[in-house]
């Protein structure tokens, strides 16, 4: 069973003893009237919440003063759990709050994996969810993350579109075309494949670099010949009457999607980490157990009709941890991206991928 703990308070208290029996914590702090349907909101996840800690919670009382401009005492220990003899410290503690000042998780969405880059390479995300190129292209960019595990992937959750009355049948009719994509994205990874399956290398198409949401207009309006990307995009401007598929990765490429983290972030929580491995694992049985009453639920929030949800998640496999298959298709991946020079540093795989959190096989 989940437990939670939800905290009403008018100051920092001391919650070390029961913080480790519960799954999370949230502090209301004193909300007013309409608090109840603030904490309403934050856990049923129609709301992420956002806010940081304004005062640091102590381990214990003993602590106190323990606020981050405190004035430290004569030789404080720079290492709060062990130091040498002469130092001052705690005997039966550390020196470091238990909730410093400025902590506080949350969580949002991205369009795509770039976007998603950036806000780890700024620090305002510590774990995410991304495609297998932006993953990689981090880590060669110097961000310090890991791959901790695979959100979903398959070989049917990309492909490639081509407008309705289009000549081109095959892929090998694809030379010399123009190809809307997200440059950087998954999408050109598995593009890279399909040609190479044909016969053919990337110099044979031009790639014009397009949003998501471009994707569809672009192939409509003819800017484009073909479209390449991820479901439920892909499903999408086919449902609509867009564009056909030409072809998916099926017998070709697995489509990983992973999971990363901060690599600091991962070492000072790993039970946070863990936590959410075991919550994300725990929401993948949820909704395979009912895709038809999640489509209905998620279709007002995305606006995408319930049989293309269905659909998507058909297509899809959620393995969540870890194996040696994927860290071979990774590891393609990272080929890749350095013979193209779409990454500048050579990224040996194996030193970041973290297995603590799966079953290797």
């Amino acid at each position: 069973m989940d437990t939670l703990i939800l905290l009403y308070s008018g100051r920092p208290l001391a919650v070390s003893e029961i913080a480790g029996k519960a799954n999370a914590r949230l502090e209301a702090w004193m909300p007013g009237t309409e608090g109840n349907r603030a904490v309403r909101d934050i856990l049923t996840g129609h709301r992420s919440p956002s806010g940081r800690l304004t005062m640091s919670f102590p381990y214990s009382t003993g602590q106190c003063p323990v606020y981050y401009n405190r004035y430290s005492t004569g030789r404080p220990a720079k290492d709060p759990y062990h130091s040498d003899r002469f130092t001052s410290r705690y005997i039966d503690g550390p020196g470091v709050p238990f909730y410093p000042f400025g902590h506080g998780l949350t969580y949002t969405e991205f369009e795509s994996g770039p976007p998603e880059n950036e806000a780890f390479a700024v620090g305002a995300q510590d774990l995410g969810v991304m495609g297998n190129v932006p993953a990689i292209s981090g880590i060669a960019a110097g961000q310090k993350r890991d791959i901790i595990g695979i959100a979903y992937n398959g070989e049917r959750t990309l492909g490639i579109v081509v407008q309705n009355e289009s000549d081109i049948t095959e892929v090998t009719g694809l030379k010399g075309k123009k190809i809307g994509i997200v440059i950087g994205s998954i999408a050109q990874d598995f593009l890279n494949a399909i040609l190479t399956d044909k016969g053919m290398v990337m110099e044979d198409v031009e790639l014009i670099n397009l949003g998501v949401s471009e994707l569809e207009t672009a192939l409509v309006t003819g800017q484009v010949d073909a479209v390449a990307m991820w479901n439920p995009t892909m499903l999408k401007i086919c449902a609509d009457g867009a564009g056909v598929l030409l072809a998916d990765g099926t017998g070709v490429y697995a489509g990983e999607n992973v999971i990363v983290a901060n690599q600091e972030y991962t070492a000072q929580n790993p039970e946070i980490v863990k936590i959410f491995m075991e919550q994300y694992q725990r929401a993948v049985e949820e909704l395979k157990s009912d895709f038809p009453g999640y489509a209905k639920e998620y279709s007002s929030v995305t606006g995408l009709p319930e049989e293309l949800l269905i659909q998507t998640w058909e297509n899809s496999n959620f393995p969540v941890g870890l194996t040696a298959k994927d860290q071979s298709e990774l590891k393609n991946t990272a080929k890749f991206l350095y013979e193209q020079k779409l990454i500048s540093t050579e990224v040996n795989i194996e030193d970041y991928l973290d297995f603590s959190f799966s079953e290797k096989e």
